[in-house]
């Protein structure tokens, strides 16, 4: 196939470059452009959003999986396991990476959602150019 290995984004990369631009040629239902993103912007910090919470959140979702098992909002625990056969935990981590019906939002945060809006708000983290990006 002769496509080169994907590189993963990590909380040791968030702040470098990213290699690649990215130019959606979509828009809005109202017919505005996405802004695109040339090559080489790095990610940075948003208005009352740091990107040091992202690796806040990975941090805690590579705990919960190193321990194999995550800690609800109410503070019980829940078991990273299936058993013959039968999931007993594992789809909670997924909920909790996606931040979709997470059973801690607040421990492990919106990781794949708000890392999406760092990347598309590369071109004007500061909001000042009022660009559509998404």
């Amino acid at each position: 196939h002769r496509l080169a290995e994907i590189k993963s984004l990590s909380p040791d990369t968030w702040d470098k470059p990213l290699p690649l631009g990215y130019f959606p040629k979509l828009g809005a239902e109202s017919g505005t452009p996405y802004q695109g993103r040339p090559d080489k912007l790095a990610m940075a910090d948003l208005p009352n959003l740091p990107l040091s919470l992202l690796e806040e959140w990975y941090l805690n979702i590579q705990t919960a999986v190193k321990n194999k098992k995550v800690v609800t909002a109410e503070g019980s625990e829940i078991n990273l396991q299936a058993s013959q056969g039968r999931d007993e935990g594992i789809s909670v981590l997924g909920d909790i990476v996606e931040a979709l019906n997470s059973v801690n939002g607040q421990l492990y945060g919106s990781l794949h959602n708000l890392g999406h809006v760092f990347i598309a708000q590369a071109t004007d983290p500061r909001g000042r150019h009022l660009t559509n990006t998404g």
